[in-house]
């Protein structure tokens, strides 16, 4: 997996568990015919990719995970890297609609 240089949420009990968030361009959300979507798909034992664009709705990641570890994320991957999904990663969630 290729490091895409944007917010990412890590585990402090789980070093391989990360997420990657991303904020669509205006570009990108012009390009959803369906408008609202949520989209879920299991890619191995333990990973999956979810996508979702929902009006109003939000995350919050701080605090502990029902793991009993810490969410984190790496110096200089917080909030102010948020960055739009690369195309080819659009193109995939496109795709899904």
């Amino acid at each position: 997996m290729v490091l895409q240089k944007t917010w990412i949420v890590a585990r402090s009990n789980d070093a391989w568990r990360r997420k990657l968030l991303f904020q669509p361009s205006n570009q990108q959300i012009n390009q959803l015919n369906t408008g609202e979507f949520t989209y879920s798909q299991k890619t191995g034992d333990k990973e999956q990719i979810e996508c979702f664009f929902v009006g109003g709705r939000q995350i919050a990641i701080l605090g502990k995970h029902p793991s009993g570890g810490s969410y984190l994320w790496p110096d200089g991957f917080g909030p102010e890297r948020l960055v739009p999904p690369p195309d080819d990663w659009w193109d995939l969630t496109v795709e899904f609609l």
